[in-house]
């Protein structure tokens, strides 16, 4: 079986993958961490993992690396695109795919993840995807912040996303962590995504 198919026991479309315009960053500034042995990266958002099965076969494939995913993989409030999803049919096709490979998936919110396990300078590479709420967001950037490695990345996404409520989107919380943090990191890139390099 490919590695981009799913059971044959899930008999429904694949649900949108949002993934692919988030790709040509990934391609464009992951290159240095392909075949680095114990690379460790956490996702925050995982979906039907179309980002976690592209970082498998092209990114962490060095002895010893990892990819932690952390999903509720229930979706999140205030999205209608969510509320549209069969989560259970979105859990088995990210399962399905991801069975064997080095990812650990974490079924709880960020919140939960971060309260639970605490972690400090773990990670080489964070990518942030989950509740596009402000606060949410605000949250998601301070546990990662002490969760990344220096020298390590912090990647944002839906930096230019436009749905829920004006004022209450990712930008309103990326650019204060940005300016509050700005003696700590360089910026790579800034598009649909905010990629920050932790100095």
């Amino acid at each position: 079986m490919a590695d981009e198919e799913v059971s044959t026991d899930i008999k429904v479309s694949l649900p949108p993958n949002w993934f692919i315009y988030a790709k040509p960053n990934f391609e464009a500034f992951l290159e240095d961490y392909k075949d680095r042995p114990g690379v460790e990266m956490l996702q925050i958002g995982a979906y039907t993992g179309d980002a976690s099965l592209w970082l498998v076969k092209n990114i962490l494939t060095g002895e010893g690396s990892t990819l932690t995913d952390v999903d509720t993989w229930e979706g999140s409030a205030g999205e209608p695109e969510h509320q549209a999803l069969n989560w259970r049919t979105i859990w088995n096709i990210y399962f399905t795919r991801l069975k064997g490979r080095p990812v650990i998936p974490f079924r709880m919110t960020s919140d939960e993840y971060f309260e639970f396990f605490k972690p400090v300078n773990q990670f080489d590479i964070i990518y942030v995807d989950g509740g596009h709420t402000k606060e949410q967001v605000a949250r998601d950037a301070g546990n990662a912040h002490t969760a990344l490695k220096h020298g390590g990345l912090l990647i944002f996404d839906d930096y230019t996303w436009i749905g829920g409520v004006e004022g209450d989107r990712p930008v309103d919380a990326i650019n204060p962590f940005y300016y509050g943090h700005q003696k700590e990191y360089e910026v790579v890139v800034v598009n649909d995504q905010v990629w920050l390099k932790k100095l």
